[in-house]
């Protein structure tokens, strides 16, 4: 979901592009770039999923009169394939075009970043780990949950701090706006997920050597 600059109040503008500041250069800092360059099949991948992203984006569709813009995500299947910190470096890279291709603007990227890939891509990667956790190895519980229950929470997670957020001081054009379509934003958990997961099965089954979340050893040792 993309929200227009004019329902966005200033300090909560700048808060959250300091937070998504931080997020990126992190990200940037533990990025495990030397593995990417040793094969160039990381590269084109990700490559591909960024410019799969701004498609994503691009295809969004925009409520009438919300100043909100709705569409799919796909940063759950991008966490499963690169892992945290490329995925929420790519996010950025398609924010960043976003901008150039001025459907959206500069005093929204904070917040835009934060809501469509740092918190769907932590909740997706909290997933991952929790799956790791688990007492017992499932591939199907590996494609399904990081991929399908993944999007799932990380839409569900990012629409909750949307709609808090629109409780935020100076916000109230943002709360107007959410009063008749937050159903919608709750609606898209589903085919998230599906779109996702078919993500994330496919690439496990046909190409499980650019999963970089995906262990041969612990999932088809057996």
């Amino acid at each position: 979901m993309h929200l227009d600059s004019a329902l966005i109040p200033a300090i909560l503008a700048y808060s959250s592009l300091f937070l998504s500041l931080i997020s990126v250069l992190a990200a940037l800092f533990f990025a495990p770039w030397q593995a990417v360059k040793a094969k160039a099949s990381r590269q084109h991948s990700l490559y591909a999923a960024i410019l799969l992203l701004v498609g994503f984006w691009v295809l969004g569709v925009r409520l009438s009169g919300a100043g909100i813009t709705i569409h799919m995500l796909g940063i759950t299947a991008v966490v499963v394939l690169f892992g945290w910190s490329l995925a929420v470096v790519a996010g950025c890279i398609a924010q960043c075009c976003l901008l150039l291709l001025d459907l959206s603007d500069a005093y929204s990227l904070g917040i835009n970043l934060m809501l469509i890939v740092i918190v769907p891509a932590s909740v997706s990667r909290l997933v991952l780990w929790c799956i790791e956790k688990l007492p017992f190895t499932n591939l199907y519980a590996y494609m399904l949950g990081g991929g399908f229950i993944g999007a799932i929470l990380s839409v569900i997670v990012s629409a909750t701090v949307l709609v808090g957020l629109s409780f935020w001081p100076g916000a109230e054009l943002l709360h107007a706006s959410l009063a008749n379509i937050t159903p919608y934003l709750f609606m898209l958990a589903f085919p998230e997920g599906f779109l996702n997961g078919t993500v994330v099965t496919a690439a496990t089954v046909f190409a499980p050597d650019i999963v970089r979340t995906f262990n041969e050893d612990k999932y088809l040792s057996r």
